[in-house]
């Protein structure tokens, strides 16, 4: 299941160390069952910036939950996976990489 970035929604709960990201906007609160979130569902500016600023974003926010809520840096990985922006940024040799080309970077 691929979310576009546009539509992502990156929640996890430090006391269960789980991640997902869901699609916004989230009719079915699969987002529930997750203690904090972050993306399309709070950032009031997240419609007008570029994709890049979107990924930025999350990355910062994903590492935050790393380093501040303990969540495991391969948990936060593997939930950001399905956001093909984020698949094809990372370099080829990684898992859950989209990227073809292992010289390549998003900048």
């Amino acid at each position: 299941m691929n979310i576009e970035i546009k539509h992502a929604i990156l929640c996890w709960d430090a006391a269960s160390q789980k991640a997902a990201v869901v699609r916004h906007p989230d009719h079915v609160n699969a987002s529930g069952p997750f203690m904090f979130s972050t993306g399309a569902c709070w950032v009031q500016k997240w419609p007008n910036m570029s994709d890049e600023e979107r990924l930025l974003t999350l990355l910062i926010d994903a590492w935050q939950a790393v380093i501040r809520d303990g969540m495991p840096a391969d948990e936060m990985h593997r939930a950001l996976c399905v956001i093909p922006e984020f698949a094809e940024s990372i370099a080829a040799d990684v898992p859950g990489s989209s990227n073809t080309n292992i010289f390549a970077g998003l900048f």
